[in-house]
């Protein structure tokens, strides 16, 4: 009976490696015969969002969804590419309800997006001694918390500005050009590319 319970297990293992291995594969292949065709400019109101560079997969056009809808103001789309948790709820709900304040950043310039490597995200320290900066804090633990069967760390360099309101009251990051890094992926729940990670800024 033992044996019988450990011959299904294995099996059930290889048929999941095997699962994830094609939906990989298949996930290259789309990403080969990639081509953007989202918006490179919008201007809405006072508000505008720029693209100087494009992105190359459809785990860095999430990112730039992300860029996208909060400047258009698309609460719900919004929460269709982030995960399903009361956190990205409550910061969604709460970026609205400061937007109806005058409280936003009007303007978003996307200057570059990339996908990093494992050495770029996965290393805390250069061989200098100092910081790496695209060391991707907390990243296994995102990947133990959602079950990412695939992922992949997108860093964006890009310059905002906030309203005059939002920097009088003192936004938490004010005008000026930033760099983060986002973790984009596919969970064993839910197989669209959704942001499981928002990186320092």
């Amino acid at each position: 009976m033992k044996k019988l319970i450990l011959i299904l297990i294995i099996i059930s293992l290889t048929v999941l490696l095997f699962s994830c291995s094609l939906n990989n594969k298949s996930n290259d292949e789309l990403n080969n015969n990639y081509e953007y065709n989202g918006l490179k400019e919008l201007t809405q109101g006072d508000r505008s969002f720029k693209l100087e560079e494009l992105p190359e997969s459809y785990e860095e056009e999430t990112v730039i969804l992300h860029f996208n809808y909060s400047i258009s103001s698309e609460y719900d789309a919004l929460l269709d590419i982030y995960a399903d948790t009361e956190i990205n709820i409550n910061s969604v709900n709460n970026e609205e309800k400061l937007f109806n304040e005058g409280l936003y950043i009007k303007k978003y310039i996307v200057h570059s997006i990339s996908t990093l490597t494992e050495k770029e995200y996965g290393t805390e320290k250069k061989e200098t001694g100092e910081f790496n900066p695209l060391y991707y804090y907390g990243l296994e633990s995102c990947i133990d918390e959602f079950n990412l069967i695939e992922y992949k760390v997108i860093n964006v360099e890009f310059t905002q500005t906030h309203t005059e309101k939002s920097l009088k009251l003192g936004a938490q990051w004010g005008n000026g050009r930033f760099s983060r890094s986002f973790i984009v992926g596919k969970s064993i729940k839910d197989n669209t590319f959704k942001i499981y990670g928002f990186g320092m800024m």
